[in-house]
């Protein structure tokens, strides 16, 4: 039986590969403010942008990296006339926190889970888990953001 190549995985590789400054990140705090370009799927899908900005945490215990932080996010789907609101926590590779949507003059809650690369070019997969009688959603795209260092000790790609 012949395996089948799975071009995400490659991707994936490609991307992180492509992005090397979060292997490199210094202990400290940073704000990272951008831009989300995305593509909604399903029924009244379409182009999605919106603004994000985010506060985190960057370090390393006993050898082992870890980040977390906290963020808010806004988009905007223009074929379904939504906007989502949405704030939430971040650890590692993942985000997740209620999402306020406004759909047509009406507004929907739900809780939005985004596994994403952390990296300035940060391409993510977002899932938003809807109340009933509402659609959920699926969402894939990239974010461009720009860490800029608070406080700690300041980024470099040396690793010095």
């Amino acid at each position: 039986m012949k395996s089948r190549v799975n071009p995400f995985r490659h991707l994936l590789l490609l991307l992180i590969l492509a992005c090397p400054c979060s292997l490199f990140a210094e202990d400290g705090y940073y704000l990272n403010p951008g831009i989300k370009f995305g593509y909604t799927f399903g029924e009244n899908g379409g182009a999605t942008v919106g603004i994000e900005v985010s506060y985190t945490r960057v370090g390393e215990t006993s050898d082992r990296p870890f980040a977390y932080g906290i963020l808010a996010s806004v988009d905007y789907c223009k074929n379904a006339d939504r906007v989502r609101y949405h704030i939430g926590g971040e650890y590692l590779f993942l985000a997740i926190g209620p999402t306020m949507i406004v759909e047509a003059g009406a507004i929907d809650w739900g809780v939005n889970v985004t596994p994403y690369l952390w990296a300035i070019v940060v391409p993510y997969f977002n899932y938003t888990f809807r109340t009933a009688g509402h659609s959920n959603l699926s969402e894939v795209g990239g974010f461009l953001k720009i860490p800029i260092w608070v406080k700690g000790d300041e980024y470099s790609f040396s690793g010095d």
